[in-house]
């Protein structure tokens, strides 16, 4: 194994001694957490439903709120150092194939033949 000298953990940790990577991570993450997760919605319209003049009293008007509808937990809940992003992309829409070509016969097929091969030639032993 290559162990790394103390002078390059060093010139590594200047090189990167600003950078705090994974506090903007989860920043990122409880952001877009927090723009997905839906929020209870006040519909009370000031001035409806209360009167004003000598002679009233003055209630506090009942607030009406909306409540958010209960989400499934996200698939990336339990872990910290991914954010998985289950929207579909539409723009990538025209670009899948919707029927299969002439020659294949079934999805699988198709699949196969398309998908990257992943074998001992292509990967760097360790």
């Amino acid at each position: 194994r290559n162990v790394p000298s103390l002078e390059q953990e060093m010139l590594v940790d200047m090189a990167f001694a600003n950078d705090d990577v994974v506090a903007q991570f989860k920043e990122e993450k409880e952001k877009i957490v927090d723009e997905e997760t839906e929020k209870d919605l006040d519909i009370t319209l000031p001035g409806w439903g209360s009167w004003a003049g000598a002679g009233t009293n003055d209630q506090p008007q009942k607030r009406i709120i909306k409540k958010a509808a209960p989400t499934a937990p996200r698939k990336d809940s339990g872990l910290d150092h991914v954010i998985i992003n289950t929207k579909k992309n539409r723009k990538l829409q025209p670009h899948l194939v919707r029927h299969l070509p002439h020659p294949y016969k079934n999805r699988s097929v198709f699949k196969k033949e398309k998908s990257p091969d992943c074998d001992s030639a292509l990967i760097p032993l360790l």
